[in-house]
C-alpha cells in the first residue's frame, strides 16, 4: 500500500502550496514590476481563502463530516480560481476586441454593486489578456490553473485516518 499522508499533513502542504502561489506573485508585483490585472486580483482571493481552509483545517484535524465540510469548501474556492485562471487562458488565446484596459477592481467596487462588479471582472480586457510574464514557456495565468489542479488533487486525495484514543 502506497504510503499516505494524514489529514494535517494534507492541509498543510495545501496551505504551503497557496503561500508560494503568493509569494510568487508579490514578488512578480512588486520587484519587477507586474502590476496584476482584476482576474489576476481574483485568483490572488481564492489562493488567499483556500491558504486560510488549508491552515484552519490543519488546525482544526476534523473527523469524519468534519473532514467532508472542509473539502466541500475547499473544492469551492478552488474550482472558482481554476475557472478564474482558466478565463484567463481563454482571453490570453482569444483577447477581447474592446482595446481598452477597462477599470481597476477599486474603482469597480466603489462604482458597481457587487454583482456588476464580478460581471465585469470576468468579461475581461486588454490587461487581462496581455502575457508579461512566461515560465518554461507557459505563462503565469498557466501555473496558476496548473498550482490550482494540485491543490484540487491535494484536497481529493486519500489520507490515513487518525487512530481513535
Amino acid at each position: 500500500m502506497p504510503y499516505k499522508l494524514s489529514l494535517r499533513m494534507n492541509f498543510l502542504l495545501g496551505f504551503l502550496l497557496c503561500i508560494i502561489a503568493l509569494v510568487v506573485a508579490l514578488y512578480l508585483q512588486l520587484a519587477k514590476g507586474e502590476s496584476p490585472c482584476n482576474l489576476c486580483i481574483l485568483q490572488r482571493i481564492a489562493f488567499t481563502f483556500s491558504g486560510l481552509l488549508f491552515l484552519f483545517g490543519a488546525a482544526h484535524y476534523p473527523k469524519g463530516k468534519g473532514s467532508i465540510v472542509y473539502r466541500s469548501l475547499l473544492m469551492m474556492v478552488l474550482l472558482s480560481g481554476l475557472a478564474l485562471s482558466l478565463r484567463q487562458i481563454w482571453l490570453q488565446f482569444y483577447p477581447p476586441l474592446s482595446g481598452s484596459c477597462g477599470p481597476d477592481l477599486y474603482t469597480l467596487f466603489k462604482t458597481f454593486p457587487l454583482g456588476q462588479v464580478l460581471k465585469i471582472a470576468l468579461q475581461g480586457s486588454d490587461d487581462c489578456a496581455q502575457v508579461h510574464w512566461k515560465f518554461l514557456g507557459l505563462s503565469l495565468a498557466a501555473w496558476t490553473a496548473i498550482d490550482f489542479l494540485i491543490l484540487i488533487g491535494l484536497s481529493l486525495v486519500p489520507y490515513k485516518k487518525h487512530k481513535n484514543k
